[in-house]
């Protein structure tokens, strides 16, 4: 990586999803911090910013643990924008209506792409 690893952004797809905070994030730190990145997971880039695993990428950052970053290589047929829904939605525990406002937001992105 050419820029330092503790600089990188959050893909602006990625970024529709909170970020954990409160209690949950104090916990999800704490288990980083005692038993590091486990189960082999790699920080997803793709164009060069975080596309997945950013709440990970957060706590190595904040404690100083440098992950392993792989690019993203999309499936054949798959975009990224569906890469990262495929990856998120059906990882989290929010409500439907979440769910299905983030996916609203994000069809009238694509409209608006596409129309330009």
């Amino acid at each position: 990586m050419a820029q330092s690893w503790q600089r990188l952004k959050r893909h602006p797809l990625s970024a529709e999803y909170p970020d954990i905070t409160g209690q949950a994030w104090t916990e999800f730190k704490d288990t980083v911090r005692l038993h590091g990145v486990v189960g082999g997971r790699a920080i997803m880039i793709h164009e060069g910013k975080v596309a997945d695993s950013w709440q990970l990428y957060r706590a190595c950052v904040e404690l100083s643990i440098k992950p392993t970053f792989k690019v993203l290589k999309l499936p054949k047929g798959m975009s990224v924008e569906q890469w990262i829904a495929v990856v998120n939605d059906r990882r989290r525990h929010e409500t439907q209506e979440a769910v299905m406002k983030r996916a609203a937001a994000r069809r009238e992105r694509v409209a608006a792409a596409r129309g330009e």
